[in-house]
């Protein structure tokens, strides 16, 4: 069973390795509804925590690079798509994450909380589905992110 977080309505598998790192995070903004469980973002922002979900974020976007990166090395990556290469993936929408981070930036320094907030939203989103689909693409089917 995995811990999953909602974004713009969309449910995603929280990386195993990330929730182990964030214990802290988890044990306060922890949801159960029904057999599942999910991070709160939502209460996370409503307590103005914005250090914590960066850093949540932070620690997804390394371990979906290590992901990556050993999936490509060992390839395992294509079992489904066989164009799929993952760290090829990854390096696409780092540039976008980059570029995101520095938006982050400004706005929180002209304090504009909101607007940072979606833009971490969007970057969660992109690594999200970005692990979803190396999960989907992953030939032995044992990789941490499940």
């Amino acid at each position: 069973m995995g811990y999953y977080a909602v974004i713009d309505g969309r449910e995603y598998l929280i990386p195993g390795d990330v929730i182990i790192s964030n214990e802290n995070l988890f044990v306060r903004y922890l949801q159960s509804v029904g057999e599942k469980k999910y991070l709160d973002i939502s209460a996370i922002k409503k307590d103005g925590r914005y250090d914590l979900l960066y850093g949540f974020y932070r620690h997804i976007k390394y371990s979906l690079e290590t992901d990556a990166i050993n999936m490509t090395e060992l390839g395992r990556y294509n079992k489904v798509d066989k164009s799929f290469d993952p760290l090829v993936a990854f390096m696409k929408i780092k540039n976008i994450l980059n570029k995101n981070e520095q938006k982050i930036n400004e706005y929180l320094e002209s304090d504009k909380i909101d607007m940072a907030y979606q833009k971490l939203d969007e970057s969660l989103r992109y690594l999200f589905e970005l692990g979803e689909k190396m999960i989907e693409n992953d030939e032995f089917g044992n990789n941490k992110t499940k």
